[in-house]
């Protein structure tokens, strides 16, 4: 045809053929409206370039186009590339000086050779026309094909029909990383014994030792929102975006929000995941979700992602950079905080999620909630374990505030602050120190004892709906997983702590 063999479409498909790859890869996980406004975002870029390449390159304009797909396709798929450069038997040609010279020089090159040679150009771009509108359209197969194959990750459980009359008020605050008591004293000879017995006097049960099923925030907070073990086979592959977006998937859809759903309970998402049709209210940085499984791979991201450090120390700080990057985490944290203690609206029963990342790292503060900057943390690595118990005091002094407000303000609601996993940054020896977390919960008819079975996460809701409102779900045996989604393992580990 001679509008393909003329006409550069595939500059202009680009855009599309990015989106649908991506979406192919993880539309089970993102909505296909999600990617309409990014097409159209991409689109006009290509337009803009395309005319002003109409200016620039008078007299070899496809050459010019073709070279600068090329390098299209290396900024877009960087990450791709980067990945399976590092696997291959060259893996030298993954560092960022050899990339950068690669994708720049490999479009000067063809450019200089294809503007000599106009038949071949016009062939090519032919060729590359149809190679587009091929993939194009395989992509769109390969969507329709998998639309109803998703295959949820999570086991189905039976409820009991049973009439609940009396439906309390449910606030779970997840502090991210906060370590439980044995791991306080093991390993960084802290006490921790004022705020526990803070929390007993203000009517909360601490257990004295209490563990995480998973060193991930993401492992967690499905199985305890599941009320089940994690499918690992479904999971599989365990690297970053497969395990994240599988569990995003799965802890909206979970058990427990959708059982409270049809107990008619409202859902106030002040957390970092979707509960149901609730979206989460809060963004954070180092939280990645359905599109940006797909951006990561451009190379601006990549740079961001290893080289951010650059713009928040020393003489190349930005202030704007410093407050929208790093320090967006910690404004993050304190408007969370305060939306846990927000009036409630109406009154039907109410089920609030905050999670809240803290005393995770970065450690923003001092013990007195002073902010630290960035230069001062970096420069002292050394100590970054007297960096993380100043911070955990600070976490500490709002911790203890937001507990007596919420039993001040909601005294017959069952309050739950938890962590979902503890320190991380154990050495190896130690590992089992990071599945040793902290949990307090005040119940409103003080009916502590049906909590002595209760030793790890993922038995916590199962024993309250038992009790609330008369399920028969048994309990699970405790256990601990190790995930590391850089070295693809998936394994359980041996707590010595575990009752």
């Amino acid at each position: 045809m001679k509008l393909l063999r003329e006409q550069p479409l595939f500059f202009f498909l680009f855009p599309v053929l990015f989106y649908l790859l991506g979406y192919t890869e993880y539309g089970h996980y993102i909505r296909l409206s999600q990617i309409g406004m990014p097409i159209l975002v991409f689109s006009i870029l290509v337009v803009i370039i395309y005319l002003i390449s109409k200016r620039v390159f008078i007299y070899h304009r496809k050459a010019a186009l073709i070279s600068i797909f090329l390098f299209g396709i290396g900024y877009c798929f960087f990450g791709d590339i980067k990945a399976a450069l590092n696997q291959s038997p060259l893996p030298f040609l993954s560092k960022y000086p050899v990339m950068l010279l690669l994708l720049l020089g490999t479009p000067v090159v063809t450019y200089l050779w294809l503007r000599v040679r106009n038949k071949i150009t016009d062939s090519l771009v032919e060729y590359v026309n149809y190679l587009t509108i091929l993939l194009c359209v395989m992509q769109l197969v390969f969507i329709y094909q998998r639309k109803d194959t998703f295959v949820s990750s999570v086991k189905p459980i039976s409820f009991s029909a049973t009439a609940v009359t009396t439906k309390p008020d449910i606030y779970l605050v997840v502090f991210d990383a906060y370590p439980g008591q044995i791991s306080l004293k093991d390993y960084f000879q802290f006490d921790n014994s004022p705020t526990i017995q803070h929390l007993r006097d203000n009517g909360y049960f601490v257990p004295d030792t209490f563990q995480s099923n998973y060193n991930l925030t993401i492992g967690s907070m499905n199985s305890e929102f599941n009320m089940q073990y994690v499918n690992s086979k479904a999971l599989y592959p365990w690297n970053h975006f497969n395990l994240y977006l599988k569990s995003f998937r799965a802890i909206r859809d979970a058990h427990l929000i959708l059982f409270l759903q049809q107990q008619h309970y409202r859902i106030v998402n002040n957390s970092i995941f979707e509960l149901g049709n609730t979206p989460q209210q809060f963004e954070f940085p180092i939280l990645k979700k359905g599109l940006d499984a797909i951006h990561l791979k451009m190379l601006h991201q990549q740079l961001w992602r290893h080289f951010s450090w650059i713009v928040n120390k020393g003489k190349w700080k930005n202030d704007f950079l410093f407050r929208r990057g790093y320090l967006r985490g910690h404004l993050l944290n304190q408007d969370i905080l305060k939306a846990t203690l927000a009036p409630k609206q109406d009154k039907s029963p109410q089920f609030m999620y905050s999670h809240v990342v803290m005393p995770h790292d970065p450690y923003f503060t001092d013990s007195t909630g002073k902010l630290l900057d960035f230069d001062h943390i970096t420069a002292y690595r050394d100590t970054f374990r007297t960096f993380f118990i100043d911070y955990l005091k600070y976490t500490n002094q709002r911790l203890r505030n937001l507990a007596d407000s919420l039993v001040s303000m909601h005294p017959d609601a069952i309050i739950i602050l938890q962590s979902d996993h503890g320190w991380r940054q154990y050495p190896e020896a130690k590992r089992h120190l990071m599945y040793n977390n902290f949990l307090a919960i005040h119940l409103p008819d003080s009916a502590y004892q049906q909590l002595q079975p209760l030793h790890s996460n993922v038995n916590l809701f199962r024993i309250l709906l038992n009790h609330y409102f008369d399920q028969r779900l048994p309990l699970l045996p405790d256990s601990s997983f190790y995930v590391d989604e850089e070295k693809n393992i998936f394994e359980p580990i041996s707590i010595p702590f575990q009752r």
